[in-house]
């Protein structure tokens, strides 16, 4: 798939089968080492369906129960798989990378990106965002739709000639120690929605004990936030 095929290609948002209360923010509809692109994002629609039985769609399935798992978890099952609501900041298909490397979305697509988290925003009652990975948190602090007021942003910017290549991929300026400035750390967006930024769901299961403190620090308070709303 070409550059130009690949802008044309575009997953579509998980809208939740029921009033949803929560909004979950990927990164783009493009599996890892794949061609596959999501029909929804996360292949959110698997979790509702039965189990299936091909390898293929196995993959896709325990992608989307990864997901709504750790939603449920962080939220203490206080909030149902239906209630959630799940976008990326991209939901165009970025030209492909090399294995181990991350797509860069350009700064037009995550302008689209927001201004579509905005809409879902306003046009529900959603009161819980839950942002993943590094880059989706750089652009919505670049795009000021939240502040940290530490240095995250000026160590989250993307290393400018990686930016420039033919298929361009996303390295910060600075990795060491970089997503625990921000990971489960509390941003109201608005004076009514409550923005936690957290791991992809497979970057938590792998380094979960790194993360620990700042999962339980969010957990704890997301749960006082339901038990307000409620």
């Amino acid at each position: 798939m070409n550059i130009l095929q690949s802008k044309k290609v575009k997953t579509e948002d998980w809208k939740g089968l029921s009033e949803p209360k929560l909004l979950a923010i990927g990164h783009d509809p493009r599996l890892h080492d794949s061609y596959t692109i999501a029909p929804h994002c996360f292949f959110a629609n698997y979790y509702f369906e039965p189990v299936p039985t091909k390898t293929n769609e196995k993959k896709k399935y325990g992608l989307a129960k990864t997901l709504f798992d750790s939603l449920l978890d962080i939220t203490d099952n206080k909030i149902s798989a239906k209630e959630i609501y799940v976008t990326n900041l991209c939901n165009y298909a970025l030209p492909q990378v090399s294995k181990g490397k991350t797509v860069y979305i350009p700064e037009e697509k995550a302008k689209q990106g927001l201004d579509n988290i905005k809409s879902i925003i306003s046009d529900s009652n959603i009161f819980l965002i839950i942002s993943m990975s590094t880059q989706v948190n750089y652009w919505l602090q670049k795009l000021n739709y939240y502040n940290s007021n530490d240095d995250y942003l000026k160590f989250a910017e993307p290393v400018y000639k990686y930016t420039k290549l033919q298929n361009p991929y996303y390295i910060p300026n600075r990795r060491d120690n970089l997503f625990q400035k921000i990971c489960g750390r509390k941003f109201i967006i608005n004076n009514n929605v409550f923005l936690f930024p957290a791991l992809h769901p497979k970057s938590y299961t792998l380094n979960r004990k790194y993360y620990k403190q700042y999962y339980d620090k969010m957990k704890k308070e997301i749960k006082d936030i339901i038990e307000l709303k409620n």
